[in-house]
């Protein structure tokens, strides 16, 4: 799997993007609020003079009472504007000579005639003063816009409402993608590591299948030639009937099974290196546990273990290779058969999973096994057995994994161990 350091990297780059995106937001945000104030009062000044330009054009004014008409003309206009309060006449000095609202049901005006200028009814901060060069304005007045900075704040606070809430999707979409795509690319990482693992364990499998034949070679010719030596030396021995040679005989038989042990660990190791291709048929499960185990019933009678069956009787054939699959059977089943003492009891069972496995189901009520010895019952050449060879198990497996299935160990010490074989229903391409 990935290193964690992998991971608290990708992490790291992944809250630098939400954060850089974060505070991205927030700057322009409040930039944008001021040229948003800004652009929206050019806005209507621009607006406000255009306005003003067409009225003069349809009906020029005169006089005194020039300003007060065209606010009154302007103000309707103006309506759209929700910042704008109101038109307003001003003196030289800045100072309100008359105030037209905007903002109601209906235009709200002031006297007729303009009122008396006060001191403090100045050009304030909140009114902006629109341009006249073109207007009959007397020389000493001056049109002016009242507007509410409250409202415009308003108008922003609600669109910089709709960006955050725009920046927080695009944020939480982001986090999302970014999940997507570091389990994207944790699990593109493992399929990689297993990939590179398994192309690693076929060239070593070809490279160890290459040396078990060489060595195979050189090892059955030698062991075939003292078998037959072994094997002449007896029976020359048993038709002189040499009886005060029995020790020497004992030794050659001892020896004679020496060597056939080692024929059968050299077979072992050949056929776990180099195993045949796979040829696929449809066959009875329940039928080739029941070839084994009749292949078995001496030894199994002999051991006085008790075994039972539990076969499902509407199991379907499946595709296998039945030689190499009574092979992976009869090494575990015998594996069991080997550990249990008389009276133990050894079931086997089959059955139809959920999907589209079934299961092969070898259980014993023996020994167990301890949990570190059960990490490594599948490596070769490991056995806690006397005389065991260490290859049996590992075989079953590598046969199990060729028909893409998997074998599952379950053990407790002092309580038992229960084997699973899980083969697929259908042919699975490799």
């Amino acid at each position: 799997m990935m290193t964690r350091g992998l991971i608290l990297a990708i992490l790291t780059f992944a809250l630098l993007i939400i954060a850089n995106l974060a505070v991205f937001g927030f700057l322009s945000f409040g930039v944008l609020s001021e040229t948003l104030v800004r652009e929206k009062l050019v806005n209507g000044l621009h607006e406000a003079e255009r306005l003003m330009q067409e009225e003069l054009g349809l009906d020029p004014l005169d006089g005194e009472t020039a300003g007060l008409a065209l606010s009154r003309q302007i103000a309707p206009r103006l309506r759209k504007f929700s910042f704008f309060v109101s038109v307003v006449i001003l003196d030289r000095n800045g100072r309100v000579l008359h105030r037209e609202k905007i903002r109601g049901d209906v235009v709200v005006g002031t006297n007729q005639n303009p009122p008396r200028p006060h001191p403090e009814n100045k050009l304030g901060p909140s009114m902006i003063p629109v341009g006249t060069q073109s207007t009959n304005l007397p020389s000493d007045q001056q049109l002016a816009l009242e507007y509410h900075p409250g409202l415009i704040e308003q108008e922003v606070a609600t669109l910089r409402r709709d960006l955050n809430r725009k920046l927080t999707i695009a944020i939480v979409l982001s986090v999302v993608l970014l999940g997507l795509g570091l389990a994207y690319v944790i699990w593109a990482y493992r399929r990689n590591r297993e990939l590179q693992e398994q192309a690693t364990k076929a060239d070593q499998m070809a490279y160890v299948g290459t040396l078990a034949s060489g060595l195979a070679h050189e090892i059955r010719n030698p062991l075939n030639s003292m078998n037959m030596n072994v094997q002449l030396i007896q029976e020359e021995l048993e038709e002189r009937s040499v009886h005060d040679m029995e020790d020497l005989s004992d030794m050659l038989g001892a020896t004679r099974k020496e060597i056939m042990r080692l024929e059968r660990l050299v077979s072992s190791f050949l056929s776990y290196a180099r195993p045949g291709d796979i040829e696929l048929r449809p066959c009875s499960v329940n039928d080739l546990i029941q070839a084994v185990l009749q292949f078995l019933e001496p030894e199994i009678r002999k051991s006085g273990i008790v075994l039972k069956t539990n076969f499902d009787a509407d199991l379907a054939k499946i595709p296998m290779d039945e030689a190499q699959m009574r092979q992976a059977l009869l090494n575990i089943i015998q594996n069991s058969v080997q550990i249990l003492k008389p009276g133990k009891v050894l079931e086997i069972s089959t059955q139809a999973a959920s999907g589209d496995k079934v299961h092969i189901k070898v259980s014993d009520n023996g020994p167990g096994i301890s949990e570190p010895e059960l990490k490594n019952i599948f490596k070769v050449f490991y056995s806690t057995r006397i005389g065991g060879t260490g290859l049996g198990l590992p075989i079953a497996l590598r046969i199990a994994e060729r028909h893409q299935g998997r074998i599952d160990v379950e053990s407790r010490v002092g309580v038992g161990t229960t084997f699973t074989i899980a083969l697929p229903k259908e042919a699975v391409a490799a």
